[in-house]
């Protein structure tokens, strides 16, 4: 048996905030993926983790570049992937709103919301954190009572995951009225 490979080896060197090794772990691990199997789906994991870690170091227009990569990735498998754009897509939006990009960041958000959707309960939880960071996103044009609606639908479907504290900060800092 093959042992399991860790999908996000710079996530926890992330978490410690050292970017540079996450880097370096990312930035490897692309390389191995480039050599074995090509442009495919497994080398998108490292294109996602060297997006984070350059929102990390807010450098959203970087992070953009890597995100589209993997987008442009998994588009030519559309099947096979179909479960992997969900979390690239709001990643994906999540750097367009760090950039300052409010249009460009919501409509790839709904489009993510719709291909979760699409997927039913296989992409519950991808789909409820595209659902926030859409909130983020209308927020800040305006929209407050719909973002809040947005957040809270996606508060229900995260209570008890990681994301659920920073929903519950959002919305005490984003009444709706």
């Amino acid at each position: 048996m093959r042992p399991a490979r860790l999908v996000y080896p710079g996530g926890p060197l992330l978490q410690e905030k050292n970017p540079a090794a996450a880097r370096a772990a990312y930035e490897k691990d692309l390389a191995i993926q480039m050599d074995k199997r090509g442009d495919g789906a497994e080398a998108t994991f490292a294109m996602r983790g060297l997006g984070d870690v350059a929102l990390f170091e807010r450098k959203p227009d970087l992070a953009i570049a890597f995100f589209e990569r993997a987008r442009q990735v998994l588009q030519k498998r559309p099947q096979s992937s179909r479960f992997l754009r969900v979390p690239v897509l709001t990643a994906l939006g999540r750097a367009h709103l760090a950039a300052g990009r409010r249009s460009d960041a919501a409509a790839i958000l709904e489009q993510a919301m719709a291909l979760a959707d699409a997927n039913g309960e296989f992409s519950r939880l991808a789909g409820a954190r595209a659902k926030f960071q859409l909130a983020r996103a209308v927020s800040a044009s305006g929209q407050r009572a719909r973002a809040a609606d947005l957040a809270r639908a996606a508060q229900g479907v995260l209570a008890g995951h990681r994301d659920a504290d920073e929903i519950d900060r959002w919305l005490e800092r984003h009444p709706a009225r």
